[in-house]
């Protein structure tokens, strides 16, 4: 009880935060003008990520790039990028090691918005999300994604655990619309793809089909019983002023429609957006997801509601609000609380949680924030409390040097990593830069430090992460990540 009324004490307090937010903003919508760093949510969990392998690493836009591990008591080369600017192409080629598996090649060429050629270990990315997951581009997630009717775009893969086909790719785009296609195997299971689409804008509406073929591999399928399937998908968005309604459909021989929707709807600085899909065959077929926004200058807001099936009542759905503020004297704060019901599976984890991420000192080129959270967890008859803080200090030199170091303390209710309660969240760095929330199921210290500095045409970029937080097995130990890159 004493721990119930915690958290009703701090929902009281972020409701009255993002009211505030909400308030100021609808009074005085020119403060949504200029969006400034409160514009920024905090991250993720990084199981909520659907595409974690983009957090992996980045490519130079043009230059080259060299990237090393640690692995054992030195460095071994993990990927390398060379992107060069031939007239209006830009041509890329990428190698990237898998350990003990063979690594993957990746040729590209592009105009930028008018085509583009891949060949080799080829990652699909920003395709229609119901097409995407049903032709294993995408792992997809519980929570529904927006359609899209635009071209998908291809590059190489930046981790050994993406989603890549090994064949070719092509798309090109003009004033009448766009089209693409693309073939080879699916690097996860070796089955044989092809997949090609089309689409246009007529005024405020825009249109695309999409068809694709999956061929199991010989072994595979007559393992598991599997047959060829053939897939078509229709996506269709049309967009009056200050609105926009958009709808993908998903048909496929012998299996009943998948369908997903999204409406939204905005006005000076608040809007609202819903979304919508029905899968068939799963145990919980539904999913939705309800938001509405306010973005203000000094303030912005938002509220989440995402009831994962039709059984909303009962249902293992999140509900979420999140306010972000700049703080005179100080800098931007932002502040998450939330709870998952966790349904009636009583397996299903329940979930309380509340981040903080505020910046306490700050001074030209240099800032400290305050890291926080408390995640309440409940499975069965487990049940456990992680909570963490800590602190992250940046520092910059006119664009000469930049550095951030993450340092938290984490405390969990349970000793055993895999248990599904008393895990705590702890804020990392990734390989790419952005920030993720990962779990820890033990208690400790996590660090993290990235950098770099630029020494005439190149810059030397670093990443140090402990084990845990880097999920590798030789814990207690530190993962680091070294870049050597030329250009932009």
């Amino acid at each position: 009880m004493r721990r119930d009324g915690r958290i009703r004490r701090i929902s009281v307090v972020v409701a009255w935060a993002a009211g505030a937010s909400l308030l100021g903003a609808i009074v005085d919508p020119s403060r949504a003008a200029n969006a400034d760093s409160t514009a920024a949510w905090l991250p993720l969990p990084i199981e909520e990520v659907v595409e974690p392998d983009r957090l992996e690493d980045e490519s130079p836009r043009l230059g080259a790039a060299i990237r090393a591990d640690r692995r054992d008591s030195g460095f071994e080369a993990r990927r390398a990028v060379v992107t060069a600017r031939f007239g209006p192409r830009l041509i890329g080629v990428s190698w990237l090691a898998r350990g003990d598996r063979a690594p993957w090649a990746t040729i590209t060429a592009a105009r930028p918005g008018r085509s583009a050629v891949a060949a080799g270990a080829v990652v699909v990315r920003d395709a229609a999300p119901l097409l995407a997951q049903a032709m294993g581009w995408s792992r997809g997630s519980r929570r529904p994604s927006p359609p899209r009717e635009a071209a998908p775009s291809f590059e190489a893969p930046p981790s050994p655990a993406s989603l890549a086909i090994v064949g070719a790719a092509a798309s090109a785009a003009g004033r009448l619309g766009a089209g693409w296609l693309l073939a080879g195997r699916r690097e996860e299971d070796r089955a044989r793809i092809a997949a090609g689409g089309v689409g246009a804008p007529v005024g405020r509406l825009a249109w695309a089909v999409a068809a694709g073929a999956v061929e199991p591999d010989a072994e595979a399928g007559s393992a598991s019983g599997a047959g060829a399937r053939r897939i078509v998908s229709l996506t269709a968005r049309v967009r009056p002023e200050g609105r926009s309604l958009a709808a993908e459909m998903l048909i496929e021989r012998g299996r009943a429609p998948t369908a997903a929707i999204e409406a939204a709807a905005s006005s000076g600085s608040v809007g609202l957006e819903t979304r919508w899909r029905r899968r068939p065959g799963e145990a919980r077929p539904v999913a939705g997801e309800w938001a509405a926004l306010v973005r203000g200058r000094a303030a912005s807001a938002r509220v989440t509601w995402r009831p994962w099936s039709s059984r909303a009542p009962g249902d293992d759905g999140t509900l979420e609000a999140e306010g972000t503020w700049d703080a005179p004297g100080f800098g931007p704060a932002r502040l998450r609380v939330g709870a998952k019901r966790g349904g009636e599976d009583p397996e299903t984890p329940r979930e309380r949680y509340l981040v903080l991420d505020a910046v306490v000192a700050s001074e030209r080129g240099r800032s400290l924030a305050l890291l926080a959270s408390r995640r309440e967890r409940g499975a069965g008859v487990a049940r456990g409390v992680g909570t963490s803080i800590g602190g992250r200090l940046t520092l910059s030199a006119r664009g000469r040097a930049s550095g951030t170091l993450v340092v938290e303390s984490a405390r969990t209710g349970s000793a055993a990593a895999s248990s599904a309660a008393g895990a705590a969240w702890t804020t990392g760095i990734t390989p790419s830069g952005a920030s993720a929330l990962e779990t820890r199921g033990r208690s400790g210290v996590a660090a993290s430090a990235g950098g770099w500095v630029r020494l005439g045409s190149a810059r030397l970029r670093a990443l140090l992460r402990d084990a845990e937080g880097a999920d590798q097995a030789d814990r207690g130990h530190l993962a680091a990540t070294l870049w050597l890159e030329w250009g932009e």
